[in-house]
C-alpha cells in the first residue's frame, strides 16, 4: 500500500512538473544542434499564416549569409522583395530561436517542431487563438533549407 501511495504521490509531482522547464530544454538542445553544425549561408522557403494583409502572407525563398537576412524573392513571381515592413519578417534562423525564447519568457504559447539533422525549427506557431473573436498568433513554415556554404 505505502509503494501504491508513494508512486502516485511521484506520478502527481512528475505531470504537475513545469513544462516550460521541458521546452526550454529542448529550445537550448535544438539551437546547440543548429549551431554545431556551424552554418554560416543557407536559404530556406518561408510561408507564413496569420491574421495579417495577404502581402505578408506571400511565399518567398530568403537567402541568410553571416546570419543576416541578405534578400527575399517571391516564389509566385522571383521578384526580390522590396516593401520594407515585408523583409522585416523574414529571419535567421538565430533570429527565430531568440524570438521563441522571447515568446516563452512572456508565456506565449509556442508550439515548435524542429528539424532532427540539423535543429532548425520547421514549424512554428506563436500566440492565442480566440475564435470568438479576432485571433492573435501566426504559424510559419520553415522548408526547403538548403546550406550553402
Amino acid at each position: 500500500m505505502i509503494r501504491v501511495v508513494f508512486v502516485l504521490c511521484l506520478l502527481s509531482l512528475v505531470t504537475s512538473c513545469n513544462t516550460n522547464s521541458l521546452t526550454n530544454l529542448r529550445l537550448s538542445q535544438q539551437r546547440n544542434r543548429w549551431l554545431d553544425h556551424n552554418i554560416s549561408a543557407y536559404d530556406y522557403t518561408f510561408r507564413l499564416y496569420c491574421n495579417c494583409p495577404k502581402e505578408m502572407m506571400r511565399p518567398a525563398r530568403v537567402l541568410v549569409r553571416n546570419d543576416i537576412v541578405t534578400s527575399a524573392r517571391y516564389l509566385d513571381t522571383g521578384e526580390f522583395v522590396r516593401e520594407p515592413s515585408v523583409f522585416a519578417r523574414y529571419s535567421t534562423v538565430s533570429d527565430m530561436f531568440t524570438e521563441i525564447e522571447a515568446m516563452m519568457g512572456k508565456n506565449v504559447p509556442v508550439q515548435v517542431r524542429y528539424n532532427p539533422l540539423l535543429g532548425n525549427p520547421e514549424f512554428l506557431v506563436l500566440g492565442f487563438v480566440d475564435t470568438t473573436s479576432q485571433t492573435d498568433w501566426w504559424s510559419l513554415n520553415i522548408e526547403n533549407l538548403l546550406i550553402i556554404h
